[in-house]
């Protein structure tokens, strides 16, 4: 029992909608099984694409801050060359050691004993 479509004995609005309904059936097939997963795929791009806009956004913002903090380093490269200018070069022990005798001797004190501590090659200031 094979069904037979006759569209010739039919008014052509029949025709019409049945080649309508194909048509639409046909339609929604090829956007359920091909386009949805381009749709997906359109979708996770987009997300990418925003996350990646907003890493842009940070950077933008590091770029603009990045010429204050050259400015700070100038600035405390400065500070550190005027410090180097004060403070020896090495370790004068035996310099100390005279500024405290002298300063025992201007007060009324005697300094009894001075014991350093020990050195340590960590570096000169580091302590």
């Amino acid at each position: 029992m094979a069904l037979e479509l006759r569209l010739e004995e039919r008014k052509w609005s029949v025709a019409l909608a049945l080649g309508l309904a194909f048509g639409i059936a046909l339609a929604a097939a090829v956007h359920y099984f091909w386009l949805r997963g381009i749709n997906e795929e359109i979708k996770t791009k987009r997300t990418q694409l925003e996350a990646l806009q907003q890493e842009i956004q940070k950077g933008r913002a590091a770029e603009r801050k990045l010429a204050q903090f050259r400015e700070e380093i100038k600035r405390l490269e400065l500070d550190l060359a005027k410090l180097l200018q004060i403070l020896p070069s090495k370790r004068n022990t035996e310099d100390l050691i005279k500024r405290i005798e002298t300063l025992t001797r201007q007060g009324d004190f005697t300094l009894k004993k001075f014991t350093p501590g020990e050195f340590d090659n960590k570096g000169l200031y580091s302590e």
